[in-house]
């Protein structure tokens, strides 16, 4: 049985598990460049954002827990059937971090680097 964890937004739960090897190598492999925030409307529904849909998918899956599946698998039509933007942003970067993969702003830190801190 997968690594599981219970997380919720505005009362929706979910459980999510970390990506299998495989479906890291699939992700890392196979996941086209995001688009920057100016080209955002531009590539919407795009490739990259498919992978994004199935990577959450995947662990939504791998936590076998049918109580949240209600009987069915998340499909990429699933989430973009249930879910808004907010709970996509709230999930994707939890699924990594469980999983260990890294985002691109901790992949781009020097060793060593530490954020600046506040002067405020």
């Amino acid at each position: 049985m997968p690594r599981i964890k219970a997380v919720s937004i505005d009362g929706a739960k979910f459980v999510i598990a970390p990506l299998t090897i495989a479906q890291m190598r699939d992700f890392i492999v196979n996941t086209p460049k995001m688009p920057g925030d100016d080209d955002k409307q531009l590539f919407m529904g795009g490739p990259a954002f498919d992978k994004v849909y199935e990577t959450i998918c995947s662990s939504l899956n791998n936590a076998k827990t049918d109580v949240y599946l209600n009987g069915a698998e998340w499909t990429p039509d699933r989430c973009i059937a249930e879910m808004d933007q907010g709970t996509i942003d709230f999930l994707q970067p939890l699924i990594y971090e469980f999983t260990g993969l890294k985002t691109s702003a901790e992949a781009s830190k020097k060793p060593g680097e530490t954020p600046a801190a506040s002067t405020a």
